[in-house]
């Protein structure tokens, strides 16, 4: 055998295997086809229509779609939705892709060329036409029709139970009421009805509860306790004590608005926040505690409630030096400008 004539069989082999390929590949190819089919035919005007372009195809290969423009021949895409692949279970699948379109022009129309690009699993692509679908579009209006007519009337629209709505309503009007009512009050003044010697008994409460003493806050403490007192036997006696030293108000005590008694009190609880707050003394914890006990009890006592004395003409309390509630020399809180007074004033 020569050697011609042993190459024929692979030579035969071959073209056989080619051929067999050649097959299959024209077999794959030809099951690929696209159509194009609308949900209405008849339209008119501005009608909206729903293109469905559905490709079938080898599984496992993949469709790709183009990407159309907003004018597409004379339609006007609106959007194009997301390819859907459903497996036919013969080999090939079906991928499908909705194109929404308008037309806006009567007459007759069809879809534009389209071509699908087709992948197969090795990569290798292919293209496959859609073929053109013909659409119509009619015109509302009748050719040689001239006569005028009504215009339609407003379309009616189911409405909902208005009940609900109207007590919503009422309850946010009355809620805003409500809050109106309540902000309005707010702002009103409250009217305090408390006499003059409740209000400082209140006040002398309050101090307590700011716990000065169990701070130190001494210096604070006589302050507050001062001004308290002198807001209230303001209020009595109609002497600005808040706008007096406490020798001027010595001198005024004189007229005799208070008994002796009180007022060499009330100057010795007011010297003695002078002290603290001037001179820099600082009193015992004791004689804190005592402060606000001595300044209740002295109110109470000249409450106006209480018999009042007339007022009387003395004579000036003789000076007679003599520690005072803090440890300190002063005079004896006569109606007479003492040198000690002199001092004190300048401290």
């Amino acid at each position: 055998m020569t050697g011609k004539q042993q190459r024929m069989p692979f030579i035969l082999m071959s073209l056989v295997v080619t051929a067999v390929l050649a097959f299959f590949a024209t077999t794959t190819y030809a099951q690929s086809s696209a159509t194009i089919t609308a949900d209405r035919h008849m339209l008119t005007v501005g009608d909206p229509v729903i293109l469905t372009v559905s490709v079938t195809h080898p599984e496992g290969s993949v469709v790709l779609f183009p990407e159309l423009e907003a004018n597409w021949g004379d339609l006007i895409v609106r959007s194009q939705s997301a390819p859907e692949t459903v497996s036919n279970g013969n080999g090939t699948s079906v991928t499908s892709q909705q194109i929404d379109a308008r037309l806006f022009v009567p007459g007759d129309f069809q879809t534009p060329p389209l071509t699908i690009t087709i992948a197969d699993t090795a990569g290798n692509l292919s293209e496959t036409a859609v073929p053109p679908l013909p659409l119509s579009v009619q015109s509302v209006l009748v050719e040689g029709d001239t006569e005028l007519r009504d215009i339609k009337p407003q379309a009616s629209l189911p409405l909902p139970t208005a009940w609900p709505y109207v007590v919503g309503g009422l309850f946010v009007v009355m809620a805003m009421g409500a809050f109106n009512i309540y902000m309005w009050r707010r702002g009103q003044t409250a009217v305090d009805n408390r006499l003059p010697y409740e209000k400082v008994l209140d006040a002398l409460v309050a101090i307590d509860k700011q716990g000065y003493v169990k701070n130190g806050r001494y210096k604070e403490q006589y302050a507050a306790v001062s001004d308290t007192l002198r807001t209230y036997f303001e209020t009595i006696t109609k002497i600005p004590f808040t706008d007096r030293t406490t020798a001027e108000i010595r001198y005024d005590l004189a007229a005799g608005p208070l008994n002796l008694g009180d007022a060499q009190r009330l100057l010795l609880l007011l010297e003695d926040a002078d002290w603290v707050k001037f001179a820099k003394v600082t009193p015992t914890q004791h004689e804190a505690e005592r402060l606000t006990q001595d300044a209740r009890q002295l109110v109470l006592d000249t409450k106006p409630e209480a018999p009042a004395l007339k007022p009387v003409s003395r004579k000036p309390l003789s000076v007679n030096r003599k520690p005072s509630r803090l440890g300190k020399p002063k005079s004896d809180y006569g109606l007479r400008m003492t040198d000690y007074e002199k001092q004190e004033t300048t401290i």
